[in-house]
């Protein structure tokens, strides 16, 4: 058993409507809040938020109030008496603009409660204005940290209000005893520039960069214009991060180890068994130079999937990496293709395919599960778990320290499994292949998770992940 000491502090800052006087914020710091509710949902929807505090610490009508932003800090104590730097950076876990904001009062007292969504929201609540950023519905060719720090400049309306988001872009992470913060980001910047090129038609001389489509959010063009160089990209806190995939897989080697028995207290797991595979990605680009013929980048590989085909795990004494055509009744052989402009390096129009095809890969199973705990079983901090981070799940329901005893027989593990309520049939096929049962046979990736406080009953972790087909896996010889 283990005790914890959750605690959890709110800051506001407030834009008064009616008070008179130029429009700066109030700010509102160190609110011990009757509750707090942060769902971190998946990279491409923004987080969202409730909090719910005593009237007293703002005792105003929601009338009085323009626009409201806050910050929600929650972490744990070695104790009860231990004192903690509440507003460091790193227990920040949700901050955000307020979408709604109610005043009730009872006999029980006055209560406020708001609710939000963090900053990606401002730029998917805008739609891409091209005759602010581009030309003909285009996206300006430059720099991409640049071209994107200009969108979300125009989305969060740094003219007014002066810049909210800063944008970095990144190929590497490292991690500490706080996880990754954004502290990290300067000693990770990439020094090579990544260059979105002028338009090669040449009957469009003022048309330059990438076509969007019309309706476009400005989340829409910054997403899917990262994307199309091989990047992820992500609003963390207050910067909106620009990292490639493998980053996102470094990050997540494994960061957090949890088993039903033993730190959960509730544990679900659904597969599907009927499904397509994720298609193999074509991408090309225009070649201006006779035959014309396009410059092509593919992932997988034809050979790979060739080599999954025929069940081959190894080539010419090399391991082999094979790629996913897995569950019942899938479609073999199928692809898509992307086009991207001016890219003539083979070698990156791959990185873009495989950047693709890590986002498309469909979840081939969903676990869900809960945990009052606030450390892991390695005593990592379970407070910092967020979207594409990976979970380790272990199932410790069959006694595993008297299972796996180097004195365990057969016969000892079945007694075991009897005694435990298992059938006869059962525990005689558990207690044969114990050694082969592998119930989660690699990482989990966090789809999202919430994170639930109460001043009265403490943290409580919820969190639903997926394990996604996983190019990066070696395939298993038959």
């Amino acid at each position: 058993m283990s005790t914890y000491y959750p605690e959890c502090r709110v800051n506001l800052s407030v834009i008064f409507d009616g008070f008179g006087g130029p429009e700066s914020p109030t700010v509102l710091t160190d609110i011990l809040p009757f509750s707090a509710n942060a769902h971190l949902n998946s990279y491409k929807e923004a987080d969202t938020w409730e909090v719910v505090f005593d009237a007293k610490r703002f005792p105003f009508s929601p009338e009085l109030v323009k626009s409201m932003a806050v910050e929600i800090y929650l972490f744990h104590k070695t104790d009860q008496t231990a004192t903690n730097i509440w507003n460091d950076p790193s227990n920040l876990i949700a901050t955000g603009l307020v979408d709604q904001i109610t005043l009730t009062e009872d006999e029980e007292g006055g209560k406020v409660s708001l609710s939000g969504r963090d900053y990606t929201s401002l730029m998917i609540d805008r739609q891409w204005n091209p005759t602010t950023s581009g030309k003909a519905g285009r996206v300006p060719d430059g720099y991409l940290q640049d071209v994107i720090q200009e969108l979300v400049d125009e989305a969060t309306l740094k003219k007014i209000s002066g810049r909210t988001l800063t944008v970095k872009i990144f190929d590497d992470v490292f991690n500490d005893s706080k996880g990754i913060t954004t502290s990290n980001v300067s000693k990770t910047v990439t020094q090579n520039k990544v260059t979105i090129p002028k338009t090669t038609k040449s009957k469009s001389r003022k048309a330059r960069g990438i076509a969007v489509k019309a309706d476009s959010t400005y989340w829409d063009v910054i997403y899917k214009l990262c994307l199309a160089y091989g990047f992820i990209v992500f609003v963390k806190g207050f910067e909106v991060w620009i990292t490639p995939p493998h980053v996102l897989q470094d990050i997540a080697k494994t960061q957090f180890h949890v088993a039903y028995g033993r730190n959960l207290d509730k544990l679900e797991v659904e597969r599907k068994l009927s499904k397509e595979a994720t298609p193999q990605i074509v991408v090309r680009s225009p070649n201006p130079n006779p035959p014309f013929k396009p410059f092509e980048g593919k992932f997988p590989s034809d050979d790979d999937i060739a080599d999954l085909q025929a069940g081959v795990s190894e080539k010419k004494g090399k391991s082999k990496i094979l790629f996913g055509f897995t569950g019942v009744g899938v479609k073999k052989e199928e692809f898509k293709v992307f086009s991207v402009p001016d890219v003539k390096d083979v070698k990156t129009l791959i990185d873009i395919a495989k950047a693709t095809y890590f986002t498309l890969a469909r979840g081939e199973g969903v676990i869900r599960f809960s945990t009052p705990h606030l450390r892991d079983l390695n005593n990592t901090d379970l407070l910092t778990i967020r979207a594409g981070d990976s979970v380790a799940i272990q199932w410790d329901a069959f006694n595993a320290e008297q299972m796996m005893s180097k004195d365990s027989t057969p016969q000892t593990r079945y007694n075991i499994l009897i005694s435990l309520g298992y059938s006869p049939d059962v525990a005689s096929l558990v207690a044969s292949n114990y050694s082969r049962l592998d119930y989660f046979r690699q990482p989990f990736y966090v789809k999202e998770a919430n994170i639930t406080w109460d001043k009265s009953s403490g943290c409580k972790i919820d969190v639903e992940a997926m394990n996604f087909i996983n190019p990066g896996v070696k395939a298993i010889g038959r």
